[in-house]
């Protein structure tokens, strides 16, 4: 039996079809990753890929995910910036 996702399949073609990205720094909290997460499962989306680099006082996050529908984007990025110990959060859309 396979496992493969069909949307795996689809975007083999073209490696960043309607993907964005959400650039993310904020204080070194341990709570930070776990909120963060928590708002993707609130949106079901799982992200395309995710990197996290530790500073001295900061955390920062890349995360590829599928471009949400109609406002669901700024929603998203609005509620990851709500979070009391994000300092910056950016979106930016990805070329294909």
């Amino acid at each position: 039996m396979s496992h493969r996702s069909s949307r795996a399949s689809t975007s083999a073609s073209n490696p960043c079809p309607n993907r964005v990205r959400f650039r993310i720094v904020g204080d070194i909290c341990p709570n930070l990753l776990p909120r963060i997460l928590g708002l993707l499962v609130q949106f079901e989306t799982i992200p395309w890929s995710m990197a996290l680099t530790r500073t001295p006082a900061t955390l920062s996050l890349s995360i590829d995910l599928d471009r949400p529908e109609g406002l669901r984007a700024d929603i998203l990025l609005n509620k990851i910036g709500a979070i009391p110990s994000v300092r910056r959060a950016t979106l930016v859309k990805l070329r294909p």
